[in-house]
Parts: structure tokens; sequence; C-alpha cells
């Protein structure tokens, strides 16, 4: 079936993200109250901005008498009038005190030409069967990842992988306990994770990275909206659960089994009844060579090495094909070679365009496979978890003017964790350094 679209590219803050048109949409800064079609997080655009409205015909391009006004092409459009789009029209947003323009936001409106949907039954790298019922994405990034070393960027003979939905985080809070006693455990995070990230989360004991996973894959609900691809996980987690793999720390397989069977008892769990046995072959066979485990695959698991199970707990979950994928402490107990190894496993899974989350310890030996670094940190004054970063690691060393990412967490660590007691003074530093949301 062949299906004839077009689409925003916005760019905002360095990153890129690309908006499917269709019918009428709103264009807004997203608040606690009101989220429009298209939100867009910068200051300068207004809640609600424009309506975007796409039919046959075309699409046409509405300011709502907006603060700062939009520029068509450098001209300003006039409130309350709509303009016709074109191919390449270029749509400008901007604040009165922005010379630099540092702080535009910039809409290229794009015709896409048409394309011939997947047939069914495709292998599992191409695609999904288990929520073809959620709605379908309005989001995703097309922002290219950046090379980490000058001197050999570490993407220069890896595919780009932009395309896909990117992961929308946005966590007023996460509270527990009663409206009485109430405890804060995490407040104001917000970001956008592009497809084909491999994420690292950092932070010291306490500071609400396992809540803030819980959160983000729906576990453990928050005070929050969370959309990949545009679509609410919340809203559609009955849906959108088989997108989520996870990994915990502590491995859970059956000791007396082989790698093979293991494997294929997880994919008979978690994929769909439709897999022929052609194409489960297939796709067994493809999960071992990504994760290395082709030699062991008639091992029985209890004669695997410490790194070689948690390679088979990390199959154990992808074989669903999940889109996000989340790992608490993967390399914890493994030496350095192993880890590093299982790092790689990693980052090739995030180059097949999923996005990968870590939390770990000891993220130095695969410094170089990250795309992006969190930081959460827990303030003095309610002891809630907070983001005290959110950038590319070599960024993260030199915000925080140190030498490696674990000495991030010795400068927010308490002083009585051994830590130099820095917490507040990055989130707050951070507060003021990135372009939040301005709740009204």
């Amino acid at each position: 079936m062949s299906i004839h679209t077009s689409q925003l590219v916005i760019t905002e803050s360095g990153r890129t993200i690309i908006v499917p048109l269709a019918g009428e949409q709103t264009l807004g800064r997203p608040t606690k109250k009101t989220w429009p079609d298209i939100p867009v997080r910068s200051g300068v655009v207004s809640r609600k901005h424009a309506r975007l409205v796409t039919d046959d015909s075309g699409t046409s391009y509405e300011d709502l008498e907006s603060l700062n006004g939009t520029l068509l092409n450098g001209v300003p459009v006039a409130p309350g009038t709509a303009v016709r789009l074109k191919s390449g029209d270029l749509l400008r947003i901007h604040g009165p005190e922005d010379e630099s323009g540092d702080l535009d936001v910039l809409i290229r409106f794009e015709e896409v030409h048409p394309r011939t949907e997947p047939a069914a039954g495709l292998p599992h790298a191409q695609q999904k069967a288990s929520p073809s019922a959620a709605p379908q994405p309005a989001m995703s990034s097309a922002a290219p990842r950046k090379a980490v070393s000058s001197a050999a960027p570490r993407n220069a003979n890896r595919p780009s992988v932009h395309d896909g939905p990117a992961l929308s985080i946005d966590i007023f809070d996460r509270t527990v306990g009663t409206p009485r006693a109430p405890k804060v455990l995490l407040r104001d995070i917000s970001m956008v994770i592009p497809s084909g990230s491999m994420v690292l989360i950092l932070g010291g004991s306490g500071a609400g990275k396992t809540t803030f996973v819980n959160a983000v894959m729906g576990y453990e609900p928050a005070n929050a909206r969370i959309l990949f691809g545009g679509v609410d996980l919340y809203e559609h987690y009955d849906k959108m659960k088989y997108e989520v793999g996870y990994v915990p720390q502590q491995d859970l397989l059956r000791m007396n089994d082989t790698v093979y069977n293991t494997l294929f008892n997880a994919a008979q769990m978690k994929l769909p009844a439709k897999y022929k046995d052609r194409t489960l072959n297939v796709h067994l066979d493809e999960t071992l060579d990504l994760l290395g485990l082709s030699p062991q695959r008639d091992s029985l698991v209890g004669k695997l090495s410490g790194g070689q199970r948690k390679r088979l707990s990390i199959a154990v979950e992808y074989i669903g094909n999940p889109s996000l994928f989340f790992l608490d402490e993967p390399d914890s107990g493994l030496d350095g070679t192993m880890a590093e190894q299982l790092m790689k496993n990693l980052r090739d899974i995030a180059d097949l365009g999923k996005i990968v989350m870590v939390i770990s310890h000891s993220p130095d030996r695969a410094f170089d496979l990250f795309d992006k670094v969190i930081v959460l940190t827990k303030d003095s004054v309610e002891g809630s978890g907070h983001l005290a970063f959110y950038g590319s690691p070599r960024e993260a060393l030199s915000y925080f003017d140190v030498d490696s990412l674990e000495h991030i967490v010795r400068r927010v660590n308490r002083t009585d964790e051994g830590g130099e007691g820095l917490a507040d003074y990055y989130i707050d530093k951070y507060k003021k350094n990135r372009e939040i949301m301005i709740y009204e």
C-alpha cells in the first residue's frame, strides 16, 4: 500500500525531530496541564502557537496570535491567517532578544514521496507485530550522533540510525507514601533520546536510577508524560509494554538447560504465534550471533562464564524484539575484557535502531560506546532525584570538570558517602543552563 505524507523537521536546542502531518494538529509548548499534538519545549514557543491542517490538497499553517510570531522564509506570518506550505519552506520562531540565533526554533516543511509499506512476515529487525493497534508514531529523532573523538570518530564505520522513533521523557514527579506524608523520589526530569542511542545512567546510591528506569518503562508510573514515537506509553501500556525489554542485575536462567533451548523457550513466550519454524530459527540464529553466543549454542547454561550468562540474559529479552532496552548494571562482577565485550554487544543492538539505556558503576571502560549520559543526584532539601546533566560523555567531562565518568559520581555524592557534596550546585547549574519547559 502506498502512502503519501508530509512532515515537519523541527530543530531546537541542537536536537532534531521529525513529525508526520495528518489532519488538524496544534503546535505549542507543553505544560503540566496541556500537551499539544506537536510539542516544542523551547521557551520562545507559545503554549498554543500554531495550527496545521493537512488534507489531500496539502498543508496550511496558521499562527494563533503567538507571543513571538512566526517567520515563513523570512517573512512574518499574519496572525490568524492560514498560509499554504510548499516543500522546502522554512518556518522560524525566535525571541525578541535572540540575536545569536541559539534559541531559534527552525521548522522545515517537507513533502515525502510515496513509499511502500513492508509486507507481513519480515524478519525481526524489520517488523514488530505486537502493538499494531497503537496509534501511529508521531515523532522521531533525526539528530545524528556526534563523534566522541576528533581523531577517530566512533561511528565512522557504523550505520547512521537516526530516523526511528525518539523517546521523550517528561517526569514532573514520582511520589510515594500517603497524602499526609508524601515522599518525592524524582522531580523535574526532561529529555529526548534519539533512536539508535546507547545511554549511560549515572548516579550514586539512592540517586533514583532504578526509580527513573521503572518510571520510564511504565512499571512504576510517575506523574509523567512518556512518549515513544509520539505514542503515550502510559496511556497505551497494554500495547507498548511489548516495546520494552528489561535485564535485571540478577540473571534469571535455568542452569540445567542449554543456551539454544533457553532462547527458544523465551521466543515462544515473547513472539507472536505467526512466526513460522523457518523464520523463528533464523531469528534465533541471528540473536545468538549478535550476542556472540553461537559457539555456546548447545552448552548448558550452568557451564557458561559470568559474561556469557549475562549475554544470554540479554538475548532472552532481545528475542522479543523490544525497541527500548533497559539494563541494570549488566557489567557488574565482570572483568574488564568481558565487560567491554558485553558493552560492544549492546552498542551493536543500539546500532540496529534500538534505544539502549544502561545503569553502570564502571562506565569508563566503555566510554566511547555511549552516545549520551544521564546524571541523576539527590537534592539536600527533600532528598529527591533530580537531573544534573544530560548530554554526550565528552560534554559531561567538561561540564563537571573531571577526567573520568566515575569521578562525576564523586562530585555529586554527599561528603559522608565519600563524595564532594556538590549535588545542589550541579542541579541548579543544569536548570540554569538548559532550555527547560516553562510551566505557567
